[in-house]
């Protein structure tokens, strides 16, 4: 939910102090009134008694006559003190005493027409006519409610004849209040003074109550973090601006910034809100603002910004996000902007604004699953695909409880001498119906379900049994490389009992090495740090996978306890073609060994790649030039017969 703004909190904090003191002085007030009035009202009430004894005594009167004139004394003692000796009052045309003039009138009255009962329309009168004088004892009214509300509050722990009592005597006090004039006098001074704090403070509190119903419906329409609307109000947005401009021509973009799922840790990163102001100013010159949304962390949906009906072709689009993807300078490092974009247009892909977007995020998953910066275009038969998708998506959880997976293994072989102990686990699915599946077709699903923790886990289990089938059968020390993705480090983060399944395995693990991405490591925040450590002081060796790709930098080597790094086959591939592709791989081994790294050439499929790496001084090679990914049985004949090593 989002939080208010820091200074409409602090207005709040100061208002409800304000409240809070004025309550207290509202309540210290009664008592201290009360506390003169009891005194006063002793008095009264004394001499009401004499006279009303004389009297009763001198006209023989009966005891319904009695009781009668004795409330309409002692009323009119009241009304008479609070007007002349408290109050000191100077009447304005009068009017105080019409007010007591009335009174003892229908008292009068009731007294001679002997029957009628004046206690019943006599008070409720006194009130009206108060009103009619001076509308503004309507406030000391309301005020009466406020303090009866509050005196209750603090009398409430006392027991429940005192209770009684002084709610007695404080609605005595209301009563007198209700006759008295605001501008002067004892009461009317302390009255006035509550009244024109409460009356302020109420004026800044609406005004408060509106910038606060704003902030909220602002919750409602807009990421607090970005500014940007929510899905819902740019749904709704969007769906007026069509309706308004129904021969318009759109482009509906979704985007995923990779970095905002990788380099920040979103609410943890002490870089994420500079990230997040630098990228929003980005997204505003590439989208039209009002009608742009973030969808997730690192997901936005909009409308293209400054696009005309003749630049509606896939090479104008292509180079306005080419321009797009630049890099990003946060606090003296350069970050690369990778990102997947998938594209609709309307009107030609959509009948109304849900399928417009529906459709846009079909591309834009297309686009995640071929791994392409470039622009992915909806089309109609990307429905299809999806509705497969979905459905091999929900199966995977089950085709783990049923070993429908199977691990294949590629050796990683030793350059000098020429010989291998190392194999990297590579996972496969034996689907019942569509056969076997590499890892491109259900990691990114298995990582979009959350069911990727899972998987690893699998692997982790089925590498260690296959470990110790290999060091049974073979006086050779193996070990076994397995992909450890961003989401199991992030997993450690937040769970830290993670750590603690590894280390139930024992030495078991001291046999497995964890391939890191470079793309999991663009910040290594303090959490993720530790981490790293803790996995190479439980037992595990840790390799740097598909280094070079241009996500972090060598100065990570100096802080992360890697055991090796693992160029990327993309550099690996332009080496016979390319010196300067030659001259990096050398760069990185050279630099890599004075940090106590042994360096693995990953996708090596050529007998002239093999040399050149000879020559550079590469420690291992993994690829096409030695071995395929083979199934579990074929590895072990291919222990047994050395032959098979080039």
């Amino acid at each position: 939910m989002k939080k208010f703004s820091k200074d409409t909190e602090e207005k709040l904090i100061k208002e409800a102090e304000s409240l809070s003191g004025l309550l207290r002085n509202l309540h210290q007030g009664q008592f201290q009134i009360r506390e003169q009035t009891l005194r006063v009202l002793n008095i009264f009430f004394v001499i009401a008694f004499v006279v009303i004894c004389i009297l009763s005594h001198t006209f023989s009167l009966d005891i319904h006559n009695t009781i009668l004139l004795s409330g309409g004394l002692t009323l009119t003692l009241l009304v008479l003190f609070a007007l002349f000796k408290i109050q000191k009052l100077q009447f304005n045309q009068g009017a105080g005493f019409i007010i007591v003039l009335s009174c003892l009138f229908f008292y009068v009255l009731a007294i001679v027409a002997k029957g009628s009962d004046p206690l019943f329309y006599l008070p409720s009168l006194l009130v009206l006519i108060s009103i009619m004088i001076n509308p503004r004892w309507s406030l000391i009214f309301n005020l009466g409610l406020i303090g009866l509300a509050t005196y209750t509050l603090f009398v409430s722990s006392i027991d429940e004849k005192q209770s009684a009592r002084m709610l007695i005597d404080f609605v005595t006090v209301l009563l007198i209040m209700q006759v008295v004039m605001r501008e002067r006098g004892f009461l009317g001074e302390k009255t006035a003074m509550i009244l024109d704090s409460l009356s302020e403070l109420s004026s800044r509190l609406s005004v408060n109550l509106v910038e606060i119903t704003k902030e909220r419906n602002d919750a409602l329409l807009r990421d607090f973090q970005t500014g940007l609307l929510t899905p819902n109000s740019m749904r709704k947005e969007l769906g007026l601006y069509m309706e308004k401009n129904p021969s318009e021509d759109l482009v509906l973009c979704s985007l995923r910034i990779l970095q905002l799922d990788e380099f920040l840790i979103i609410n943890n990163s002490k870089f994420d809100d500079y990230i997040l102001d630098n990228l929003v100013k980005k997204i505003g010159n590439l989208f039209r603002p009002e009608l742009t949304a973030r969808t997730s962390k690192g997901e936005f949906v909009g409308v293209l910004n400054n696009i005309t009906g003749e630049q509606f072709t896939e090479a104008s689009i292509q180079k306005i996000f080419t321009n797009f993807q630049a890099s990003f300078d946060i606090k003296n490092e350069s970050l690369l902007s990778i990102q997947r974009v998938g594209i609709a247009f309307w009107p030609d892909d959509g009948n109304n604004v849900d399928e417009l977007i529906s459709n846009s995020n079909m591309a834009l998953l297309k686009a995640i699953e071929l791994d392409t910066i470039n622009p992915v275009y909806f089309h109609h038969q990307m429905s299809t695909d999806l509705q497969k998708t979905v459905k091999l998506a929900s199966e995977i959880e089950e085709a783990i409880l049923d070993n429908q997976f199977e691990l294949f293994f590629q050796p990683i072989v030793f350059r000098n001498p020429h010989q291998f102990s190392k194999v990297e686990a590579l996972l496969r699915w034996n689907h019942p119906q569509l056969g076997l599946l590499g890892p491109n077709l259900f990691i990114p699903l298995a990582t979009n379900n959350g069911s990727i923790i899972k998987l690893t886990n699998w692997v982790f289990e089925q590498s260690i049994e296959k470990l110790k089938i290999l060091q049974s059968e073979n006086s050779a020390e193996f070990r076994v490389s397995i992909n450890f993705p961003p989401e199991c480090l992030n997993y450690c983060v937040s769970n830290p009992e993670y750590i603690h399944y590894f280390k139930s395995f024992g030495n078991d693990i001291q046999g497995i090495v964890l391939e890191i991405t470079e793309g999991a490591l663009l910040y290594v925040t303090p959490e993720i740090l530790k981490v790293i450590h803790e996995l190479k002081e439980i037992g595990f060796q840790l390799a740097l996978d598909d280094f070079g790709i241009g996500y972090s930098s060598l100065s990570q080597l100096n802080q992360l306890p890697f055991d090796y790094l693992k160029i990327d086959k993309s550099l690996i591939d332009n080496i016979e073609s390319s010196s300067k592709s030659l001259l990096i791989c050398k760069f990185i081994t050279q630099l890599a060994h004075e940090f106590d790294c042994e360096v693995i050439s990953e996708g090596v499929e050529t007998t002239q790649q093999l040399s050149l790496l000879d020559d550079v001084g590469m420690d291992f090679i993994q690829g096409y030039v030695y071995s395929r990914p083979i199934q579990f049985d074929a590895l072990r004949n291919f222990v047994i017969d050395p032959k098979l090593i080039k």
